[in-house]
């Protein structure tokens, strides 16, 4: 069997999408390796392959996802970096000035 040329390996990345209707759908999207997951949501394509937590695959339009949160060691450290960052710039978290 011949591959298609511009076939790549995939990652399968653990996320969560809400989509407009409100519903939850946890389960995995797949992420040629060399991208990452807003790379895909910002492509061409119509429809987003996943497969949930049962083993299910299905097609999802990229039109009905409100919001899809990656939840791969990546994305939560990333996550974790803009947290801290913001509570810096808050003063949280900085110790208090002594008084000599």
């Amino acid at each position: 069997m011949q591959r298609n040329s511009h076939w790549q390996p995939r990652n399968r990345v653990p996320v969560t999408i809400r989509t407009v209707d409100a519903e939850v759908l946890e389960g995995f999207v797949f992420v040629p390796s060399d991208m990452r997951v807003s790379d895909i949501l910002d492509g061409s394509r119509r429809f987003l392959p996943f497969l949930d937590t049962e083993g299910e695959f299905s097609l999802i339009a990229k039109s009905a996802i409100r919001r899809l949160i990656p939840d791969d060691a990546q994305s939560r450290a990333r996550r974790r970096a803009v947290k801290a960052a913001r509570a810096g710039r808050r003063g949280v978290g900085k110790p208090e000035p002594t008084i000599a």
